[in-house]
């Protein structure tokens, strides 16, 4: 095989696999630093194509790329997030500590025959408010103190674009990156409001390394299936989280829009609303009781 352009490409390490499919059987890897690269598997063609990211929003490209950025197949089209963060130093008492000063963020989407990016949106995350019910739950991350809009005096880190709406964005905050208190948001892009907040209890994470992933397997669950979700004795709470589609523990907001992406009140899937949410909880080492 080889690539169409070669002068455009050089290299992919390849951070995430899409399967846009079509009767070509379509399947693109992303390189999040740099490109995309597409190949045709079910025709037979020996041409890879490539296609560049959009533009950088992060000057330096080192790193992690996905602590900045996500890429997804939403409704038929590429959806692409980045964000950029800018910190300053603060000192206290004998302690450096970083607070951030800025933080925006950038969509793209790719339509078919996946060649341009178009420009989405831009947001800047420090002008989304925070609905009042969330307050206790980011009092306890922030050790008390409190704030007016999402992400003041957090950091952010490791998006993750909802593969039911693509108006939807995933981010984790915490307080100081290396904490292990965190949240995750649920931001609408659209509507520039957070749609909902969950406690992310990563006990053994720190930073912003990848944590979560998302499953679009709750589009396939049927009633047959919930129904037989309400007769077990439960789903078990704890473990390692390998794959969740929305994230869980969310509190419920007078935002919330998605009929995919719901939210619960208060806590974590249990029998009596696992199936109701529709959401799928994955643990490894754990069997679940029959």
């Amino acid at each position: 095989m080889h690539v169409d352009k070669p002068e455009r490409f050089s290299r992919i390490l390849t951070s995430k696999v899409l399967v846009i499919g079509g009767k070509d059987g379509l399947v693109a890897w992303v390189d999040l630093w740099n490109g995309i690269l597409f190949c045709e598997v079910l025709t037979g063609r020996t041409v890879l194509r490539y296609c560049a990211l959009p533009p950088p929003l992060n000057k330096r490209c080192e790193g992690s790329p996905e602590r900045f950025r996500d890429i997804a197949i939403v409704e038929g089209h590429i959806n692409f997030f980045e964000m950029r963060l800018k910190f300053k130093r603060r000192q206290v008492a004998f302690n450096t500590t970083l607070t951030t000063k800025h933080f925006e963020a950038n969509t793209w989407k790719m339509m078919e025959p996946w060649q341009n990016w178009q420009k989405d949106r831009i947001l800047d995350m420090f002008k989304i408010p925070v609905h009042q019910s969330y307050c206790e739950l980011l009092h306890d991350v922030l050790d008390g103190q409190g704030t007016r809009t999402a992400f003041e005096r957090l950091q952010g880190g490791h998006p993750a674009l909802s593969l039911h709406d693509d108006d939807v964005v995933y981010i984790m905050a915490k307080a100081k990156e290396m904490n292990r208190r965190a949240v995750v948001f649920a931001v609408n892009m659209r509507n520039k409001v957070v749609q909902g907040v969950a406690k992310f209890d990563g006990k053994r994470t720190y930073g912003f390394t990848q944590t979560y992933l998302q499953s679009g397997i709750s589009s396939y669950l049927t009633s047959e299936s919930s129904a037989r979700g309400k007769a077990r004795d439960g789903i078990p709470q704890g473990g390692d989280c390998i794959a969740l589609e929305p994230i869980d523990n969310m509190y419920k907001g007078k935002a919330a829009e998605s009929s995919r992406d719901r939210i619960t009140q208060a806590g974590d899937i249990s029998k009596s609303n696992a199936a109701k949410s529709g959401w799928v909880r994955v643990s490894r080492g754990r069997k679940q009781k029959a």
